[in-house]
């Protein structure tokens, strides 16, 4: 029992001891950890179950404890701690065999402070510190009118500091900085500067300001030098590749760039074409610069255009036969341009990427680097939500233990910040979409690539480059531009969203690892458990998890399957399951109890054992499958079967509509659809693949469009309801057309 305390803070007295009570426990912030603490009152009481969970009810951890020896005045205790960057929620409740322990909810304290004591047109100063982590400079961002212009360290000890803070110099690390602001603030117009701590953007005392600095005189202007009467140009010979970047006040990764593409690339005849972003800094000048060295082309634009438009016009402008995109923030380590030209030699390769790190340099040492795998191709996940389709993300060093870091490998897409292809390929898939401004172009464009020309796309994890990650496109766009970016998203759940539903599930049952490192995970309950061995040997690489009665059986976030052979199973009272979850229903006996359960219909499919098939599949509704030793979910699970889902919205106080929807879902269900009546009002609470809206009050046609993964078909009163038959070709179509609109 929790007793609060007589003062201002909210604390909470000790824990008093109420003999009815045989677990207590209380958690605390600890630095950069929660710790919590759980209280026996016996050595021999059972384990109990600690859960953390954000405010929203995601479970971020849980872990079971049981007491230990010694004896303590509070009991027999157990304690663990987490790192609160695991759980990234606030407040945090934690509870124990589901009930609070003392101090739950807990927000987490940041002690992130500090002062931005100058800003000057020749330095920003002040001080940082981060009493959770006194060894660790804190890192700072400096935003110009809403943008990032420059991150940096603390980098300099103030003795004033420690003292102010009851420390010795030795106790506190660097906790002063000293920069220099970007020349672009003293152009004479007014703007907004701000000093924040990078990891949780919170400003500084005095780190937003208002500026207007002028340049001191006139800059001088030297009289124009009469051209020479002739140039002499070296002669390049014909370029085998033409590298596309783009930049915009990217001076110092040009030359970055260009120094380590004359160092490393020295058997491959290669053109540059820059197109520049109308950069204000003196990206022109190293331009003209390395054109004396490099067979360097620039297409200098007014404006800050799209990715698509940009790589798209270097295209134009290419003589190559072979075409490189290549961002303006890599910089080469080693010759890559050969091993991935030889991939593309092989005519069933149509794109070739490679592997990219970041490097942080230690804020301590300069000298010291920090490698981190930023890419190792592109592959897809379910993100969460009802109605989310499958996004992608890039396959980096936290998944390297279920990826080839260090050899080629098949991947639906790579990133375009190093991406070859052959121009003739280029050109026939009517190359990047402009639809797209800086995000998923690159990723639609080698879905569509190798899709309409039915040609693989390798990323060779063996060759690496550095990758100084997304300045060109995150720096200098206007605000309406900006805002287009969440844009991008729909674009491409448009284009691809529903085609990928069943590329991604292909992949999940084959187990190639290709649309998704998943591994398969099903899940069964109550009678369905005895399936377990027989499913183990059918899905030899499948997980499998045994969901008993008291102990989380409705948490079945984990898997893609879940088979129940219970009838008391509620699934509309599943915890945390995914919104794309094939629930199955595993039905030995007593039909009439299953089928009178209100969520019956919302099971997609119905197994029935062999020895009983005969006496219980005319008693179903929807029509079973026979499960056999064999094959233990009959056909449900296999690689080549279509998964379709179909929602049937009418307004369920109209009858008649009703009576058509309560047809056509039986002539569905008997066609191995997966089919549910929702009212058209309602939100839906699963991923579904169809929607059907019978009698639409202003359809006079029947029509078919796809719209964020989903075919929706608009069914007027006038006409019959839709036959599996008709559904089935409307599907056929947009899938057969998915790529050949772009």
């Amino acid at each position: 029992m929790l007793v609060p305390a007589d003062n201002d803070n909210g604390l909470y007295s000790p824990l008093l001891t109420i003999p009815a009570s045989t677990v207590r426990g209380e958690v605390q912030q600890q630095g950069r950890d929660i710790a919590i603490t759980i209280w026996f009152s016996s050595l021999k009481q059972k384990q109990c179950l600690v859960c953390i969970t954000g405010n929203d009810g995601t479970v971020l951890h849980k872990q079971r404890l049981r007491p230990k020896q010694p004896q303590q005045v509070m009991g027999y205790s157990a304690t663990f701690s987490v790192p609160l960057a695991q759980l990234a929620s606030e407040p945090l409740v934690v509870t124990c065999d589901g009930a609070p322990v003392r101090g739950s909810p807990l927000s987490p304290t940041d002690l992130v402070g500090g002062t931005v004591e100058h800003l000057s047109p020749f330095a920003i100063a002040g001080y940082a510190f981060d009493l959770m982590d006194l060894n660790h400079p804190v890192q700072l961002i400096l935003r110009v009118d809403g943008a990032v212009v420059d991150w940096f360290h603390c980098n300099l000890h103030r003795s004033d500091v420690a003292t102010a803070l009851s420390l010795s110099e030795n106790e506190l690390s660097l906790t002063g900085f000293h920069t220099t602001p970007p020349a672009l603030l003293q152009d004479g117009k007014r703007h907004l500067v701000e000093v924040v701590e990078g990891r949780t953007g919170k400003l500084l005392t005095q780190g937003q300001r208002y500026i207007q600095w002028n340049q001191n005189g006139v800059a001088f202007q030297p009289p124009k030098a009469k051209p020479p009467t002739k140039i002499a140009r070296i002669k390049f010979p014909p370029p085998l590749v033409s590298v596309v970047i783009l930049n915009r006040n990217g001076a110092g990764l040009l030359e970055t760039l260009l120094a380590s593409w004359q160092t490393h690339n020295c058997r491959v005849p290669a053109e540059i074409i820059v197109i520049d972003h109308d950069s204000s800094d003196n990206s022109l000048a190293v331009l003209r610069h390395w054109q004396r060295k490099l067979d360097l082309r620039v297409i200098a634009l007014p404006r800050n255009d799209s990715f698509s438009a940009s790589c798209n016009l270097g295209a134009s402008y290419a003589k190559a036969p072979n075409l490189l995109f290549m961002n303006n923030d890599i910089e080469l380590v080693q010759d890559v341009l050969s091993p991935m030209l030889e991939s593309l030699q092989d005519p069933s390769v149509g794109i070739v990427g490679l592997k990219l790190v970041k490097e942080f340099a230690n804020p301590l040492n300069s000298r010291i680097k920090t490698q981190v795998v930023q890419h190792l191709g592109v592959r897809f996940i379910l993100p969460g939500g009802v109605t989310s389709n499958y996004w992608p993300y890039e396959a980096m060093s936290a998944t390297t233990g279920i990826e080839a870091e260090n050899t080629p490998v098949a991947v639906p897409a790579v990133t375009g910040a190093a991406l070859l292809c052959r121009k003739q390929d280029f050109d026939a898939v009517s190359g990047f979409d402009p639809e797209y401004f800086y995000g998923f172009e690159d990723v639609e464009f080698c879905l569509r690539l190798s899709q309409r020309l039915q040609k693989k796309v390798i990323c060779r994890n063996d060759c690496t480059a550095l990758h100084h990650h997304g300045f060109t496109r995150l720096s200098g766009r206007e605000r309406e531009v900006l805002d287009r970016v969440s844009h991008n998203s729909n674009v491409l759940e448009r284009h691809i969203g529903f085609w990928l539903k069943q590329r991604w599930w292909s992949s999940l049952l084959a187990n190639d690892g290709y649309y998704t490192r998943e591994t398969l995970c099903i899940g069964l309950v109550g009678g369905a458990i005895k399936l377990a061995a027989s499913i183990a040997r059918s899905f030899a690489a499948a997980k499998i998890r045994l969901l008993v009665s008291d102990q989380q059986w409705k948490q079945v976030h984990q898997c893609h399957v879940l088979v129940v052979g219970d009838a008391r199973y509620d699934i509309h009272m599943l915890e945390y399951s995914r919104c794309d979850l094939l629930t199955i229903a595993y039905v030995e006996a007593d039909p009439e109890l299953w089928t009178k359960q209100s969520w019956w219909q919302q099971f997609e499919a119905v197994l029935v054992p062999s020895s009983k098939a005969r006496a219980l599949i005319p008693r179903l509704q929807p029509p079973a499958q026979i499960s056999t030793a064999a094959m233990p979910l009959g056909h449900l699970l296999d690689v080549d079967r279509r998964r379709l889902r179909v929602l049937i919205a009418v307004d369920l106080l109209d009858a008649n509509t009703c009576k058509k929807a309560a047809l056509l879902q039986r002539q569905l269900q008997k066609n191995d659809f997966a089919c549910w009546i929702v009212d058209a009002s309602s939100s839906p609470t699963r991923m579904f693949d169809v929607c059907v809206r019978l009698d639409h009050p202003t359809a006079t046609t029947a029509t078919s469009r796809i719209d964020a993964g989903v075919m929706y078909v608009d069914w007027p009163r006038s006409l019959p309801a839709p036959s599996a038959k008709w559904l089935t070709a409307e599907l056929e179509t947009h899938l057969g057309s998915t790529f050949r609109s772009s």
